[in-house]
This record gives C-alpha cells, sequence and structure tokens, in this order.
C-alpha cells in the first residue's frame, strides 16, 4: 500500500470508524437479545410462581431462585425450622435432604444444589418473608386437590425436621424457637387456604352470574 498519498490516512481512519460503528452496533444487538431473553425467561418464572410482581420476582432472583430452582420453594420453610434454633444439624440437613427427594428434588439438580446453599448459609428474615409471601399466593393459586397435599404435608415434614435437632438432652424435644415457626407454618397455610377459598367462591360466582 502506498502511504505516500494523503487519501489513504482518510480510507484508513475512515475504515476504523466503520469497524468502530459496526461493533457497537454488534453489541447493541446483543444486549437487545440479551434483554429479550431476559424478558421472555422473567414472564416463564412469573407463569411459574403464579405471581407477577417485578418487585417480589426480583426479590425471589437475589435470592438465587429461577425456573429450575424454584421447585424447592415450598422447602424453605423446612430450612427456617432447621436454621430457628441458630444452626443447622446434620440429622436436620438429612432429614431435609430425605424429604426433598420424595418431592422429586434430586441431587445434583439445580434445586437440590440451591437448597444444600440454603442450608449452609443461613437466610437473612427478609428472605424467609419473601418465600412465603410468594408461597401463600402459590397455594391459593393452586388447584384444591394440590393444594390440600401440600397443606396436608407441609406441617407434617416442619415438624419431623424440628425433631431431628436433638432437643434437650438430646431427647428429640422442640426448641421453643422450633415451635414459633411451626406456628408461622399453621398460620401461613391457613392464610393460604383462606385466601383459595376466597378465589374459589369468588370464581363461581362469576361463572354464575354468567350463565
Amino acid at each position: 500500500m502506498d502511504y505516500s498519498k494523503p487519501w489513504i490516512f482518510e480510507e484508513i481512519a475512515k475504515g476504523r470508524e466503520e469497524a468502530y460503528f459496526l461493533q457497537k452496533e454488534a453489541e447493541l444487538i446483543e444486549n437487545l437479545r440479551r434483554k429479550f431473553h431476559e424478558e421472555q425467561d422473567r414472564e416463564r418464572f412469573a407463569e411459574e410462581v403464579g405471581i407477577h410482581d417485578t418487585r417480589v420476582l426480583s426479590a425471589l432472583e437475589e435470592l438465587g431462585f429461577t425456573r429450575d430452582t424454584v421447585t424447592i420453594l415450598h422447602l424453605v420453610p423446612l430450612v427456617q425450622v432447621a436454621w430457628s434454633d441458630g444452626s443447622v444439624s446434620e440429622d436436620e440437613r438429612s432429614k431435609i435432604h430425605e424429604i426433598a427427594t420424595l418431592r422429586g428434588i434430586m441431587p445434583g439438580t439445580p434445586g437440590y444444589v440451591l437448597l444444600d446453599k440454603l442450608l449452609q448459609t443461613r437466610p437473612h428474615a427478609r428472605a424467609f418473608d419473601i418465600c412465603w409471601r410468594v408461597i401463600r399466593a402459590m397455594l391459593a393459586a393452586w388447584p384444591e386437590d394440590k393444594r390440600q397435599t401440600l397443606e396436608v404435608s407441609l406441617p407434617g415434614y416442619a415438624v419431623e425436621v424440628a425433631r431431628e435437632s436433638g432437643g434437650l438432652l438430646g431427647f428429640r424435644s422442640i426448641s421453643a424457637e422450633e415451635r414459633a415457626v411451626l406456628q408461622r407454618v399453621a398460620h401461613e397455610i391457613a392464610e393460604a387456604h383462606a385466601e383459595g377459598a376466597r378465589t374459589i367462591t369468588a370464581s363461581a360466582s362469576v361463572a354464575a352470574k354468567a350463565t
């Protein structure tokens, strides 16, 4: 290339400018594509949990929940029971893993990995509050038979975990802290049941008016 001609430098500068704008255009397209996929994932996530409140969904995502891990959400109360006395014993961890497996959450899956993480590092109290808010909404939106299954099994699972902590002198008694969480489990389930009943009544009323 003959660099003795001034216009050559203009061509080089022009080529660099074009390359720069092509790179920026490619970055913009990639950002738009990523944003589109994120929005699709958020919509599918919202459908999975039955909640479309972006603040709640963002909070869940901050806690590590995704479409692949939201399957363990209903087990978070068991994690709360285990942490209620300040630490998670090996027996409590084993019991929760056992229950997770019974619920189809197998070792090595994203949900199981997140569950293990929650058992290793104590979640903030706000995290449990957010999870309960979503659990209530999920239960209220579920069909009656599916909701009743969890309403019956979850308190029993929670008591099993509480008894695994050993208690006074290892007699597997339930501590005051664990009892408080168990009471919350019962209260939250009762609230979800009431919300579900109101939803069913409202739907039946609308259907009756339409006929």
